[in-house]
């Protein structure tokens, strides 16, 4: 089996885990609650609620605990160490660990954004499909680039404590309107949402420079490891 391989599967039996399947289930229930509570406020309970609880907190806070628990609480370069000491690749094995990262960070960010929609809309309200349909693209790509940006961000650290440094950061900064905003996702994502876009940029420049900055970071992370 390839290092590659090794760190894709790895990853994935080390998120199976009931803290973290409580966590999702947790963020899921509070989702829907603040869903049906904006929606007694008035029109743009939606809006309100994917901007506010779903993608800019619970969201990255499931990539967190997912990328956390893959690499369970180390550096980067650590997560696999002892299968590196037997000869794999340690690039290859945080590549491997990388996609299953991001494919259930995508997953996560589908099913909230969905299930907010649901719980934000009236059944027969007819944008509810359209809706259901474009939260599901947007929270499928800023569940896999928070993940990328967590593995990115593992590399640094003693522990890996670059992932906190850039939640914090993502949080702050990412939601200003500043220039700094556009270094990370959290403005992006919220350009895709229809907030105020950082520096002005439409949509599909936010998409170009979230999906070319993420891999940037990415590679500059996996550069860092030897192998």
């Amino acid at each position: 089996m390839s290092s590659f391989s090794v760190g894709l599967h790895g990853s994935l039996q080390r998120v199976q885990h009931p803290l973290l399947g409580g966590g999702l289930l947790l963020a899921v229930m509070l989702t829907i609650l603040v869903a049906l509570i904006e929606r007694r406020l008035g029109p743009g309970a939606a809006d309100r609620t994917l901007t506010g609880i779903t993608f800019g907190l619970a969201l990255p806070l499931a990539a967190l605990g997912v990328v956390t628990r893959t690499c369970r609480t180390l550096r980067l370069d650590q997560a696999f160490s002892e299968l590196a000491r037997h000869g794999a690749d340690r690039r290859w094995l945080a590549l491997g660990q990388t996609v299953a990262g991001a494919a259930i960070g995508a997953a996560i960010g589908t099913l909230l954004g969905v299930v907010s929609v649901l719980a934000a809309r009236r059944m027969h309200d007819p944008a509810l499909l359209r809706d259901i349909w474009a939260t599901a693209a947007i929270g499928a790509l800023a569940g896999a680039v928070y993940a990328c940006w967590f593995v990115a961000a593992s590399s640094w650290g003693k522990r890996g404590t670059g992932r906190i440094v850039f939640l914090v950061l993502d949080w702050t900064l990412g939601s200003s309107s500043s220039a700094l905003a556009v270094v990370f996702p959290r403005g992006h994502v919220l350009n895709l949402l229809g907030a105020s876009p950082p520096l002005g940029l439409a949509a599909g420049a936010s998409t170009a420079l979230l999906v070319g900055l993420t891999f940037l970071v990415l590679a500059l992370a996996i550069s860092r490891i030897p192998r």
